[in-house]
């Protein structure tokens, strides 16, 4: 039977790995300092049975508040150096890149470098991989647009290569959501910036962040997709309205729920409050709350809830009043991992 890595810990706090900074004692946390770790780790846990994941770093990603009964891997390689390869495809220089590599800090380095395409990037959190894993983007840009082949480990501890045609890429999504697979690896191909725009760009999509998004705050990032074009049509005739839209359409913004709350900045940013929770919610806040699904007895037990279920009740309540108000289901794009596993889940 193969044996526990040495480098495993026990119970550790899963808030330490999140940006929401929720969630109880992970049973198991593997720091990997290479690549051989995972794939050693992801082995021992499949031949004892035991659930697993891999996170990269935390953002998208709501821990329960107990923890988890599992393992949880999060990667510390040391990031390769950004250096083309000897080949290029479709015209565009390649780079085969570790899936912990940041993707704030790749993109940064990638301008600096002289090479544009992932500008859009500057301002997600979270690794290469999870950007892969959610086919991540803003600005009119994606990952789908850049990504030539995944080196990944398969569900039989196989090491494999797919090319990107292959990773069934759509809005926020791709062939990873569906597997039990470990991203390690992607090549990327990005343009030679021969205009000398990448750095302005760059420049003045995060200036745009800065100015539209809640700032120094734990948060894990939009939580809602925005609509399909084709379903937005149905909710409004004048323009395509984005999930944050919606939920402001809806007087939601500000609104809070213990230790939990809609930011008030940005509607599609749900933000973990610092400090111990006040009557923070005003009568008009209350008013929707009970309108909503809530009873007062509902909501005083809510109040006393650990910061993970308090946020879970109140993604519950934003999709039911913009379904009530507006006919449309929300979709997150944040990830949770219940107690028992055996895997994340979209809530």
């Amino acid at each position: 039977m193969t044996p526990r890595p040495s480098q495993i810990l026990e119970y550790e706090p899963l808030s330490k790995y999140c940006t929401l900074e929720i969630g109880g004692p992970a049973r198991y946390l593997l720091k990997a300092q290479r690549r051989s770790e995972i794939i050693e780790a992801v082995q021992w846990a499949r031949a004892h049975q035991i659930p697993w994941v891999m996170i990269g770093r935390g953002s998208n990603t709501l821990f329960d508040d107990r923890g988890f009964v599992g393992l949880v891997i999060v990667p510390r390689l040391a990031e390769r150096e950004f250096a083309p390869m000897s080949h290029s495809v479709s015209g565009k220089t390649s780079f085969l890149l570790s899936g912990a590599f940041s993707l704030p800090q790749l993109a940064a380095t990638a301008s600096r470098k002289g090479y544009s395409g992932l500008e859009f990037a500057c301002g997600i959190p979270g690794s290469l991989a999870g950007a892969v894993y959610m086919n991540a983007g803003a600005h009119g840009g994606s990952m789908s647009f850049l990504v030539e082949r995944v080196d990944f480990l398969d569900e039989n501890n196989q090491l494999r290569t797919l090319p990107g045609d292959l990773l069934e890429f759509g809005y926020r999504k791709s062939v990873f959501q569906k597997k039990n697979w470990v991203i390690l690896s992607v090549q990327l191909g990005l343009e030679l910036d021969s205009s000398g725009s990448s750095r302005e760009k760059l420049f003045a999509f995060a200036k745009q962040r800065r100015e539209t998004q809640p700032q120094h705050c734990r948060s894990a990032g939009c939580f809602f997709r925005n609509p399909e074009q084709s379903s937005r049509a149905l909710v409004t005739s004048k323009k395509p309205l984005s999930a944050g839209a919606l939920i402001d359409k809806a007087g939601l913004k500000g609104l809070s729920l213990g230790k939990v709350q809609i930011s008030a900045a940005h509607a599609n940013f749900l933000v973990h409050l610092k400090g111990t929770p006040l009557d923070r919610e005003n009568k008009q806040q209350q008013g929707v709350l009970l309108k909503y699904g809530l009873t007062e007895q509902e909501l005083m037990m809510c109040k006393k809830l650990g910061p993970g279920a308090q946020m879970r009740k109140l993604i519950a309540l934003v999709r039911n009043i913009v379904k009530t108000k507006y006919l449309y289901n929300l979709e997150t794009e944040v990830r949770y991992l219940p107690f028992e596993g055996p895997s994340f889940q979209m809530i």
